[in-house]
């Protein structure tokens, strides 16, 4: 079995979750701007239309820049999570990849040792020596395997 298999690479492109959260940044920003465009209509509008239309206006575009305004700042904390769980994914994907190798060295350290210490004995003895040395080089750099 290979290191790549034994330790898998965690799911997801950390490249591509930046992506995502540098778009959802710019619809946050494009919504907050739209909230403060709109209250500042809501102020005009009120300075110059009076009367009850005017007040249904005043109070509809008052609700108005107030949803645009939250819902950029919902956004804006989608954008948050999204960035941090890039950075844990990009964090584990270079921990992983660290312990692939260290992995694969501990599999060629083991095979030398098998091979090495094994001679003059059977397949069958070879291969445990080398099971058990692979399995104390893997503990010591802390590579236990994920099945």
């Amino acid at each position: 079995m290979s290191s790549a298999d034994e330790f898998p690479l965690p799911p997801g492109d950390p490249g591509a979750l930046r992506a995502a959260g540098s778009a959802l940044q710019d619809v946050s920003t494009d919504l907050s701007a739209l909230g403060t465009r709109i209250g500042r209509e809501h102020a005009g509008m009120a300075a110059g239309w009076q009367g009850d239309a005017a007040a249904v206006a005043g109070t509809e575009t008052a609700t108005l820049a107030s949803i645009a305004t939250e819902e950029g700042g919902r956004v804006g904390d989608g954008v948050s999570a999204l960035s941090d769980y890039g950075t844990a994914l990009e964090t584990a994907v270079t921990e992983v990849t660290a312990i692939r190798r260290q992995a694969d060295q501990a599999e060629v350290d083991a095979r030398t040792e098998a091979a090495t210490s094994g001679q003059g004995l059977s397949y069958d003895d070879r291969q445990a020596i080398y099971g058990s040395i692979r399995s104390q080089a893997l503990a010591r750099c802390g590579c236990t395997t994920a099945r």
